[in-house]
């Protein structure tokens, strides 16, 4: 922890501003997303239209991540950011008063829409603006930083009701006003956060001398092939995460009989210790190498999804949860400090555009069935299917990059990165032409 609050003291101030923002806008989303559903079920829509919700906020968020490259290109990265977020707190304030159907669903899209313009650019961005030496600590700030506002918006959800229930008049535990009322304060929150974009420093991603001096990566030949097997990777955890991510809230209540205060705990203790594992993460990086360290964290959360899909008791419910979430983050700041290093500085930006584009849109498509699934068949089958989702992922990824010659030498034993050299068969293979 000591060598964690040096590090961000070095942080360049377009980086610690970037993080409070997103601490900002992950703590609105966590306190939204614990009762956006419950109330949405308060208000009568049934099990299958809020997968469909899902589904166009997801498929909106890829579509826009699609066009957040052009704009970058077009216009500074503060500009983009900064009306990414209030796009989406306004259209997720708007949400919470608007009950027809054909409103929600359009501004869910728009939602989804801004949150890809305020978090797509978020990677590259880090990235340029901090040192090689310096990046694996800033990744891992900056997705502990996503659990830690995750964490906050969390416990308030739960707290929030204690504050309000019984001291004001027509606010009950599970009533609309309640509910309506916490998650204003929520896009409050998510809307604040547009004070630290806005005062990031002006200027378009890949310039040289906006951000800080770069010693570029030795580059692997099949780059373009690289990028190909990290989307179809991410495609597979997305489709995975689509069953399952819009539903766990829901999880809670309908099969461990959790209450919305229990709920509210749960995710908040998960948000913290996940918060706290995922600052380990530059250090697991470091130890075992990046390439084994986030798949195997992957594959070791495949039990804790088989956990879930088996257990009705809350108490291993929480655990398995919780064992989840953390081996997911800790994976996904591994992962992104990865492919961050292995890309040159001009790749970042299409490559974290089409990842958010593949992962929401495979996402939507096992969302749009997955309300349905789970309404005639509980909730075993999803998990099952994501735990099988998880596992081929982590085969995939690894698979690839092991065979095409991809080595890290575990910084336990040796501190050596060779990017590039080929494991010995591989050098076996040499001379044979290999298509590009």
């Amino acid at each position: 922890m000591v060598e964690y609050a040096r590090q961000v003291g070095q942080f360049s101030r377009n980086v610690r501003l970037l993080l409070t923002a997103n601490l900002l806008v992950n703590a609105g989303i966590g306190f939204f997303v614990v009762l956006f559903n419950l109330y949405l079920m308060a208000v009568g829509k049934p099990l299958g239209f809020l997968g469909e919700l899902s589904a166009a906020n997801t498929v909106a968020t890829a579509a826009s991540s699609l066009t957040t490259r052009a704009l970058l290109r077009r216009y500074d990265a503060r500009l983009v950011m900064t009306g990414g977020i209030l796009v989406f707190g306004l259209a997720a304030l708007a949400e919470v008063y608007i009950t027809a159907d054909a409103a929600l669903l359009a501004l869910t899209s728009l939602a989804g829409a801004g949150i890809a313009l305020a978090t797509t650019p978020a990677s590259p961005y880090l990235a340029e603006h901090s040192s090689p030496g310096e990046r694996a600590h800033v990744f891992s700030v900056f997705f502990a930083v996503l659990t830690g506002g995750l964490t906050l918006g969390s416990f308030a959800s739960g707290l929030l009701p204690l504050l309000v229930v019984g001291r004001l008049p027509g606010f009950s535990a599970t009533s609309l006003s309640t509910y309506r009322f916490e998650l204003t304060v929520a896009c409050a929150v998510i809307l604040l956060a547009a004070v630290p974009y806005s005062r990031l420093a002006a200027g378009h991603l890949g310039q040289r001398g906006r951000g800080v001096p770069e010693v570029e990566t030795p580059p692997r030949a099949s780059t373009t092939r690289d990028v190909g097997a990290m989307l179809v990777a991410v495609g597979v955890i997305a489709a995975s995460l689509g069953l399952i991510a819009p539903f766990y809230n829901l999880y809670f209540a309908a099969v461990t009989h959790a209450t919305p205060t229990e709920i509210g705990f749960i995710f908040s203790l998960t948000s913290i210790l996940t918060t706290v594992a995922t600052l380990s993460s530059a250090a697991l990086g470091r130890g075992m190498g990046r390439l084994l360290a986030f798949n195997l964290a992957r594959l070791l959360s495949v039990g804790c999804l088989v956990a879930l899909a088996l257990n009705s008791t809350l108490l291993v419910a929480a655990v398995a949860y919780m064992g989840y979430s953390i081996l997911l983050n800790v994976a996904a700041a591994i992962d992104y400090n990865f492919v961050m290093e292995l890309l040159p500085a001009q790749r970042r930006q299409s490559a974290a555009s089409l990842r958010v584009a593949v992962f929401n849109g495979c996402s939507a498509l096992t969302s749009i069935g997955a309300g349905a699934l789970i309404q005639a068949h509980g909730y075993r089958p999803a998990f099952l299917l994501a735990a099988a989702g998880m596992l081929i992922s982590a085969v995939l990824y690894f698979g690839y990059f092991h065979m095409t010659g991809y080595r890290e030498t575990r910084g336990w034993f040796l501190t050596d990165l060779t990017l590039g050299r080929p494991p010995r068969r591989a050098r076996m293979l040499r001379g044979r032409p290999r298509r590009r």
